[in-house]
């Protein structure tokens, strides 16, 4: 951060704004604004509830089933692509195209098809994940020498 011509190191700048959210939450000049040490305070009691623990437990879940459904089916896929031409000119079309879509607008289309729960979270985990690790293991196939 730069204050009147002088470059201010990043610690400095992230105490300096913290203290200003700390007095604007405190004098109540914007209602929206709670004071930072409330902020942090709430988020040490949500942390300790049981639904915040559950939550976070099928979050972890559903991540880790996704990633290693992505690493179980992007890694062959990409070795083959890397190895076999065939394959590699009937998937790379698809892989490239899934890779450059913005993923990010399936996830309501995602949310409509299964819901609000662990299943959503499991399908976009290993679509945003598995076109990545084709990718990856194909160039990591593709660089290493025949022999």
């Amino acid at each position: 951060m730069t204050l009147f011509g002088i470059r201010i190191p990043m610690m400095a700048s992230l105490v300096m704004w913290a203290l200003l959210w700390e007095i604007v939450g405190r004098l109540d000049f914007i209602f929206l604004i709670p004071p930072m040490t409330s902020v942090i305070a709430a988020g040490f009691e949500l942390v300790q509830t049981g639904s915040w623990q559950s939550a976070t437990l099928i979050t972890l879940r559903s991540f880790v089933y996704g990633m290693a459904l992505a690493i179980a089916v992007g890694v062959p896929l990409g070795v083959l692509m890397g190895r076999v031409r065939i394959i590699d000119n009937i998937f790379g079309l698809w892989v490239n195209m899934f890779v450059s879509a913005p993923l990010s607008a399936l996830v309501p289309i995602l949310m409509i098809l299964f819901g609000l729960g662990e299943t959503t979270v499991f399908v976009t985990v290993f679509l945003f994940a598995v076109w990545i690790i084709v990718l990856d293991a194909r160039a990591g196939v593709m660089q290493v020498p025949r022999r």
